[in-house]
């Protein structure tokens, strides 16, 4: 349990620790319900795991230095979602784009959209191996987000922390 003034604004986190850091497994909620669940090195959120907000926007995939990093998905609160590349928290790279307009690929540099094409299915070789790295990710990401939510519901439910 954090202290209520946390500035952070950390409610609970269930997960482990390596001399006094949290480093491994772990899940952290947020006083407004947001939380993040999966690995964690350095004291901070690495490897694959998962996001979810109180909108009910939610990212699964890749993270490095507390931010999205590598393969992820996105899913915006109106169900709209992201595939694809992130660097440094930000979408970059190609992706697949679906909402209610479409299926598109798309491209971005630092967040900002510089491409956009309709999406063909096994249209491009490439695209598709890469859309299948990123699912890969998401995968993983859900299978140790999972697990630490696991984890966190145990040990609040058996009052230890």
């Amino acid at each position: 349990m954090y202290a209520a003034n946390d500035q952070k604004q950390r409610v609970k986190f269930a997960g482990e620790f390596e001399d006094g850091i949290r480093k491994g497994s772990g899940c952290l909620v947020w006083q407004d319900g947001a939380q993040y669940a999966g690995d964690w090195f350095g004291d901070k959120p690495g490897g694959f795991g998962i996001e979810k907000y109180p909108d009910g926007s939610t990212y699964v995939g890749q993270y490095e230095n507390d931010m999205r990093h590598g393969f992820g998905t996105y899913v915006f609160p109106s169900g709209a979602k992201y595939e694809g590349c992130w660097y440094l928290g930000k979408r970059h790279g190609k992706a697949l784009e679906q909402s209610k307009k479409g299926i598109f690929i798309v491209e971005f540099e630092g967040n900002k959209r510089i491409r956009q094409q309709q999406y063909v299915q096994g249209g491009d070789e490439d695209f598709e191996r890469l859309i299948a790295k990123v699912r890969a990710a998401v995968e993983r990401g859900k299978s140790c987000g999972e697990a630490a939510e696991r984890a966190f519901e145990r040990e609040f439910q058996l009052g230890s922390r």
